[in-house]
This record gives C-alpha cells, structure tokens and sequence, in this order.
C-alpha cells in the first residue's frame, strides 16, 4: 500500500470533526487510505437495491457499524448525508464518520491519483509547501533520480494504484466508465470525446471546438450529447479545467478566458492516442502536453494540505503563464513547465515579466494582492538550482 500525503490530514479531520468527507476520481485509492482510519465499513454501492430498501424503513441501522464507521459512496443513497448529520448533532463526538465519493465536493478532503513523489519515484528533496515559507532556502544541486525515458514510463502508466500492478488498468478504466454515470451510455461516443481531449490536452482549446472536432470523428454527435458526456466527465474527475486568472492585470478584452483543459491523471492521453514511451521518446514535443498534465497533478497533490488552486494566464500581448499557484491564504507563486533547458530563457522571460506588472499593478494601486512567493520553472529532469535572475528551475523528480 502506497503512503499517501492527506493521509495526516484525514487524521487530523477526525479528530477536531463528527465525520470527513473524502472525493476523488474513481480508483484514486480512497477506499484504501480511508480503511486505514476505520473500525468498520458499510459501501453503499455494494447491494444498493437491498441498502435503499432497508434505508426506507430503518437508515439507522445501516450506520450502526463501530465507529469510526466508514461509509462508502454515501451520496447513492438519498437522505443518507442527513441522517448522518443528525448523528452527529446528537452525539457531539468527533470522528464519527469517513464518507468518500466520486463526486466533486467543496469541503472535502479533495484525493487524486498518485503523485511522482507517493510512488517513491521523485526523491522529494524539496518540498513545494516549504518553498511557499521559506522562498530563499537552499536549493542547489539537488539531484532526480529519473532519467527522461523513466518519467515518460511514469506518466504512461500515470498514477492510479492499481495501473501498477496490471498494464490493462486504463483500458478497463476507460470501459467501465459508462458503468459509474447514467449520461455515459455509449463506450465509443465517450472515446470519441476522450480522443479530442486528448489531442488538445493542456491548451485552452473552448468547449464549441471541441465538438467541432468531435463531429469530424463522430458526424451523429449532437451538442446536447455532448455536454451531457462532458458533464459526466467532470462529475467523474476525469477531466477538468484550470481557469483563467481573474486579476485585473489588463483589460477584460484583453485576457483569454476560455478554461485550459487537462486530466486528472497524465496517463489517459497516450492511452487513448493510443501511444506509448517508446514512441514518445522520439515525440517529445508531444510529450510536453502530457509532462504539464503530470506536473499539474503533482502539484495539486502536493498542495492539497493548503487547499491549493491552480489557474492559468494568458493574454493578447504575447504574456502567458501555465500555472499560477494559489494556497488557502491566497499566497501564490508563478510557474512555468518546461521539459528542456531550451525554453528556459525564454520561460524565465514571461515570468519576470509577469513578476514586473504585477509589481507596477500594486504600485498604481490597481489591484490589491500580494506579490508572488516565489518564480520558478519546473522541469523534467537533472538538477535545481537558482537561476541569476532569480528564477528556480526544479525538477518534477525532486518536489513533494
């Protein structure tokens, strides 16, 4: 069983509340870290046309279990969130409950895949949440462990537990999703959408383009099948978007909006594309999409501590940056991926510009947020260190 980093966070949520609340994505390893904390299960899914009837007549006794009871997809049960806070209004107790779903929830202890450093293959020399504190401590020379056919090996087979242990996981994956959502009906429409997804994977490609793509694949797809497939997909944390930055840096007019789109784990676009590391080592200007899907995951991981929320800033005068990096008391940072030491002057570049308006934004009192914690390139492997202009360059393989 893997180490996983909110499994101290779960911990400390029971203690101080009646029950916590874990989402994720489907086989992300909820169940497995949450029965590490409980003294017994109820999964509602398991007989739900027996559980639904006996919660008609006796809910109670379904939450009978020693507690803490945990209680497995919860939310396919109606009325079973209330009479679990009605339990918990009596009781008073703390850590009564641990519920998980697959569905997106604000106040839950949000769970994602695997990230490089939970699957011991980032060494995890520096730690990203440090870095937010202490933007001046010492990180040169620590080296990755990976070499770049490793990382590509890495995101291929991406980080959900069981993909280590069978090479048929994504393919059983991606079949048994019209199984977890009544929208998704239809296997080769859904591949059809993951297809163009995939092709256009961490770009802010908008929704209306999407379909336009998948109609040349799929010339019977109507819109509103289309959003209702795409809504499943969101629903399941199988895809979701990275907003645009909503700082009042230039006009309205001026900035993108359309919302970039990624996966919740790198490993689903070479499966679809049907593509693997012995093609990507030669493609690896393909593998760049996938590496900023990869790191993006990472870092929600790494962050999930602090509520971390990553956006993204674009705008007509040429001005980009791929991940602004925000924890819960609105610290951020600005971060580029970069898979070669090519594009690092360039990369540096927009984020020193970046810094610089900001900087005369606050100045001119025209927005009120605090300047970044810290700028740095993310890349894929070798070595960090502090560039001369203050940038930090680190290797995916070495944060936690």
């Amino acid at each position: 069983m893997f180490d996983r980093i909110i499994d101290v966070l779960i911990d400390i949520k029971l203690k101080t509340n009646c029950f916590v609340l874990i989402s994720g994505p489907p086989s992300c390893g909820k169940s497995s870290i949450a029965i590490k904390h409980a003294n017994s299960i109820v999964n509602v899914d398991k007989n739900l046309a027996s559980n639904i009837l006996l919660a008609e007549f006796d809910v109670g006794r379904l939450l009978a279990g020693k507690k803490p009871l945990l209680v497995e997809n919860y939310d396919l049960l109606e009325g079973l969130l209330c009479e679990i806070k009605t339990q918990c209004n009596k009781s008073k107790d703390e850590g009564l409950f641990i519920l998980t779903t697959r569905q997106i929830v604000d106040d839950s202890i949000k769970m994602f895949p695997l990230s490089l450093y939970e699957s011991e293959e980032s060494n995890g020399l520096i730690s990203l949440l440090a870095l937010y504190e202490n933007p001046d401590m010492n990180i040169s020379d620590f080296s990755s462990n990976l070499g770049i056919k490793d990382l590509i090996d890495a995101c291929c087979r991406g980080g959900f537990p069981k993909a280590f242990v069978n090479e048929n996981f994504m393919k059983r994956y991606i079949e048994n999703l019209i199984n977890l959502h009544d929208d998704l009906k239809d296997i080769k429409k859904l591949k059809s959408i993951l297809k163009v997804y995939s092709r256009n994977i961490s770009t802010n490609i908008s929704n209306v383009e999407i379909l336009n793509q998948v109609q040349r694949d799929f010339p019977t797809m109507s819109k509103s099948t289309f959003y209702r497939y795409l809504n499943a997909l969101k629903d399941l944390w199988i895809v979701f978007e990275i907003e645009s930055w909503n700082v009042n840096l230039r006009a309205r007019s001026a900035i993108k909006k359309t919302s970039k789109k990624e996966f919740i784990d790198p490993s689903i676009s070479p499966f679809i594309l049907n593509l693997n590391s012995e093609m990507l080592i030669y493609d690896l200007e393909t593998f760049q999409k996938f590496f900023e899907n990869l790191c993006i995951r990472d870092l929600m991981v790494y962050t999930s501590f602090r509520n971390g929320k990553i956006y993204y800033y674009e705008d007509r005068y040429g001005l980009s940056i791929d991940c602004i990096l925000q924890l819960d008391n609105e610290d951020y940072a600005l971060i580029q991926f970069e898979l070669s030491r090519l594009t690092f002057d360039e990369a540096a570049g927009k984020l020193l510009k970046m810094d610089k308006l900001i900087e005369r934004k606050i100045g001119d009192g025209e927005i009120n947020i605090k300047r970044p914690k810290f700028l740095a390139i993310i890349t894929s492997i070798g070595f960090s260190y502090v560039r001369s202009d203050g940038v930090k360059v680190i290797p995916i393989c070495i944060l936690r």
